[in-house]
């Protein structure tokens, strides 16, 4: 996730813009909210498409991370200003995450802001339920509360 954090990072310097998401837009044989190719082509941000590939993920390939590039969905194809912000105020412009180790994704259904309540916690052993995320805001570990 660290490695594709930096090449989210890369784009942005070379496009003023992160790489559209899942929700509209993206290459044809990109995996749905996953990562995309536009990562690696025509310039690869990436050196190889396996850093984007989601080593908990058990469906069909493309098995890439969740990419979620909020401004794209929210604020540019749907112009939902409040729902925008919300993310953006807790995670930043964008968000990647991993099935983790128990190998399910997320919550039954998903919500606002439904990472805040589905992390991973390593302290818990390698079977605890949640997903792995990185995002903009906290790469490293995102604190914030619901409230944000």
């Amino acid at each position: 996730l660290r490695t594709c954090s930096t090449a989210l990072e890369s784009y942005y310097v070379d496009h003023n813009a992160y790489p559209p998401d899942g929700y509209n837009g993206i290459p044809e044989g990109s995996d749905w909210w996953g990562l995309n190719y536009l990562i690696t082509t025509p310039i690869a941000y990436l050196s190889s498409i396996d850093a984007m590939t989601d080593p908990f993920k058990q469906t069909a390939p493309p098995n890439f991370y969740r990419y979620m590039n909020f401004k794209f969905t929210y604020l540019d194809q749907r112009n939902l200003p409040s729902y925008y912000m919300r993310y953006k105020n807790a995670l930043g412009v964008w968000a990647l995450s991993s099935w983790g180790p128990d190998k399910v994704f997320g919550p039954p259904q998903e919500g606002p802001l439904w990472a805040e309540v589905y992390r991973y916690d390593p302290t818990n052993g390698t079977v605890s339920p949640g997903d792995i995320m990185r995002c903009q805001k906290y790469p490293e570990t995102p604190l914030y509360s619901p409230n944000d």
